[in-house]
């Protein structure tokens, strides 16, 4: 009689079942054809729209949600494969080897600039109009950068502000995603 879930024995992984084995194959596959494509993988976590975005940032600030908010952001795979081929510095062969240092800088003033944004805004309720930047966006060969960007929304009074509660915004695919939080 057959067992309920097929099994494979593979060199050093006895025991998996063939589920297991169909996932990493799929999951290979996907990688190895975004590699070959020369196309890196989608942003995790990304907003379907620029106004979308904001207004999950204004949910997440209401909510004193950091984790929401720092899962709208580039996390470290993605800074890698998007972000840091395109910058001049990556092209500098002593830098090459120092991009750990690079994203650790990064990663750091984003938590902090996440605090700050916190400190400042969290609990508060914004009604979401629209989101402006203020530079011209960076094109990039698989992504566009928005620099600058600032929340337009309205207070619970009526008064409408600008509210500067992260630095870029990435485009990639038709997404959206915050590239850091590191206001300076």
């Amino acid at each position: 009689m057959a067992s309920r879930h097929l099994q494979y024995r593979l060199q050093g992984s006895p025991g998996r079942t063939a589920g297991a084995a169909l996932r990493h194959l799929l999951c290979f596959i996907a990688m190895s054809f975004f590699l070959a494509a020369g196309t890196p993988p989608p942003l995790k976590n990304a907003a379907s729209s620029m106004d979308d975005l904001g207004k999950r940032v204004l949910e997440a600030v209401a909510k004193n949600d950091s984790k929401a908010l720092d899962a709208l952001r580039l996390d470290e795979q993605e800074y890698r494969a998007h972000i840091w081929p395109e910058l001049p510095i990556s092209r500098i062969p002593q830098w090459q080897k120092r991009y750990d240092y690079v994203w650790k800088d990064v990663n750091t003033k984003s938590r902090y600039g996440l605090q700050e944004l916190l400190a400042k805004y969290a609990g508060q309720t914004f009604s979401f109009k629209r989101i402006k930047y203020k530079h011209i966006m960076e094109e990039y060969r698989n992504c566009t950068v928005y620099k600058d960007t600032v929340i337009i929304a309205r207070d619970k009074s009526g008064a409408e502000k600008e509210l500067k509660l992260f630095g870029s915004i990435i485009k990639l695919g038709g997404h959206f995603k915050i590239v850091s939080y590191n206001l300076h």
